[in-house]
């Protein structure tokens, strides 16, 4: 089988017409999507997925057609998109470092969520799609896909499309651990495989703080088989010279994709929270249909930073309430999780912000996440610098001023092993028994 590189495979896609794709009669579409964050590891298990499954069909061709003159027919891939609008690419910086900088890959080789409403909208297209990274489709992406063919996952499973398949979900700190097993076992020529692993090492150096939290048995499994692949075969890296796929991590590969993830330079607040944000809709206790809209930004800065860098927690408190009135959310959360530097540890921090009417239940919902994630009064005097911040500030205002309608609450938490992945979970469960 010849090596097909992902800007090689990324070109052929886009070569086509997308009629061409279309299953004759049917007007079905197949797809393989991430989850709505966006984040280095979904944009990363969903390309990864996408190729390896068209290195596996064009496996199966030529093992159809071996020994014959017959002439291979053209396989039918998987399409590739990314789950956010197009506009919203450039604040991954370090998603487009990746693929800049690695691949060479600009945005218009790729497919996003504009591109899926079109070929629903415009084009009536049935749109069947394998699910990585989430396991439950969620707010446009109901509205978007018809049928869930396949789902690779490590979050807590909705117990949804039991026929999928592969339906593979595990707990294991990168999505794309499972897509390089899944696959690995599939694909005969392992040298295929090798340009996607840069990127997929990626994923998985950020998603486990470079290989020293939450990492499990499928994570090390995916590391041997980067280091048997990138070892039998050799390997070059536009960044650098050289990767080091060991147990211990790689710390400048690391190291330069978090300096990229955490740059927000020029980003509004609004820009910010849309960096990695995912919305939910929790249903309520009782009989009467009662749901709360959730939204849950995650970001790589303190409070503490957030509140100098964009004038004061009232005018950070006023964006986030714009952003949560113009998206409709009952409630916006603000998971920070960033390094102190002053104590040598991670630490993790929560901003609530609702309306006056929903009050009394959000109230309610924290009291119970409380003992599950250790939730403690927030400090504004506190040492809580990010570890590239070295920030002496003054004490910051806290007057409620014009906000008096929206209520604001904000915690250290001390529960530091739990992510969004693991809080959403809990808010649901919680706000079901309210």
């Amino acid at each position: 089988m010849s090596v097909l590189t992902l800007r090689g495979f990324l070109e052929s896609l886009k070569s086509r017409p997308i009629q061409s794709y279309v299953e004759p009669h049917l007007k079905q579409l197949n797809i393989v999507c991430g989850n709505e964050s966006a984040d280095f590891d979904s944009v990363s298990s969903a390309l990864s997925y996408a190729y390896f499954d068209y290195l596996y069909k064009q496996q199966q061709q030529e093992q159809l057609y071996e020994g014959t003159s017959t002439k291979n027919k053209k396989c039918n891939p998987l399409l590739p998109v990314i789950n956010i609008p197009r506009e919203d690419l450039k604040l991954r910086k370090d998603i487009v470092l990746m693929l800049n900088k690695e691949y060479c890959i600009s945005e218009d080789l790729l497919y996003f969520q504009d591109d899926l409403i079109t070929w629903k909208s415009d084009k009536q297209l049935t749109i069947n799609a394998v699910l990585v990274d989430h396991n439950e489709l969620v707010n446009k992406s109901l509205e978007l896909v018809d049928n869930v063919t396949g789902v690779v996952d490590h979050h807590v499973d909705a117990t949804l499309y039991m026929k999928a398949d592969p339906r593979i979900i595990k707990v294991t700190g990168s999505c794309t651990s499972l897509v390089m097993n899944y696959w690995y076992n599939l694909i005969e020529d392992k040298s295929s495989m090798v340009d996607m692993i840069k990127f997929m090492y990626g994923a998985l150096l950020l998603d486990t703080a470079n290989f020293r939290h939450k990492v499990e048995a499928p994570d090390r499994s995916a590391l041997n088989h980067y280091y048997e692949i990138s070892g039998g075969f050799e390997t070059s890296t536009t960044m650098f010279n050289r990767i080091d796929f060991k147990s211990t991590g790689d710390d400048g590969f690391f190291k330069t994709l978090k300096k990229a993830k955490k740059d927000i330079k020029g980003l509004s607040v609004r820009d910010v929270i849309r960096k990695d944000y995912k919305q939910f809709v929790f249903d309520l206790s009782g009989t009467n249909g009662d749901r709360m809209i959730v939204g849950i930004g995650s970001m790589v800065k303190s409070l503490k930073w957030l509140y100098k860098q964009y004038d004061g927690i009232n005018q950070f408190r006023k964006e986030c309430d714009l952003f949560r009135e113009g998206n409709q959310l009952d409630l916006l959360v603000i998971m920070s999780s960033y390094n102190d530097k002053t104590q040598d540890m991670f630490t993790r921090e929560m901003g609530l912000v609702c309306s006056s009417e929903k009050k009394e239940i959000v109230s309610s919902m924290i009291k119970g996440m409380i003992p599950l994630l250790k939730l403690e009064p927030w400090q504004k005097n506190s040492n809580n610098d990010n570890n590239d911040d070295n920030d002496d500030s003054q004490s910051l205002d806290r007057t409620e001023g014009s906000l008096s309608q929206s209520c604001f609450w904000e915690f250290r938490q001390l529960n530091v092993e739990a992510s969004r992945k693991q809080a959403v979970p809990i808010m649901k469960q919680i706000l079901g028994h309210l």
